[in-house]
């Protein structure tokens, strides 16, 4: 497999969400322009004592993974926070980790919303 370098500032960005929010996190993330993601079910380990004892509620979550281009890391972050309340305890959590390198430019077009923007300009 050949290894291609991803372009400087490409990034993962892990949400995880109450089950059921997934969706509007891949709206506001849509909308921002960003369309690859991929959403997975999740579910905490803690006990129900220990939930009860913190005030926490059910653990089942969404995790959705999304890659962004350069540059849309801070936005989307941003984005996330404002509409999901993501600063207010309880309410999820986003993070970004960096994407060092992919196998081949197309999969790496592919996850940074580039194939598509080439694919539209060519429809034009």
């Amino acid at each position: 497999m050949i290894s291609t370098s991803a372009p400087r500032g490409a990034k993962l960005l892990i949400t995880i969400v109450d089950q059921g929010k997934g969706e509007e996190v891949l709206r506001l993330l849509d909308a921002q322009g960003d369309h690859f993601h991929l959403v997975c079910l999740g579910e905490g380990t803690a006990r129900a004592d220990m939930l009860e004892l913190m005030g926490l509620r059910a653990t089942r979550k969404d995790i959705v993974f999304s890659t962004l281009g350069a540059g849309h890391a801070q936005e989307a972050l941003s984005h996330l926070r404002l509409f999901l309340h993501l600063d207010m305890p309880g309410k999820g959590i986003a993070f970004t980790l960096p994407i060092s390198s992919v196998g081949g430019m197309r999969t790496l077009k592919l996850l940074t919303s580039q194939l598509a923007e080439e694919e539209n300009h060519g429809a034009e």
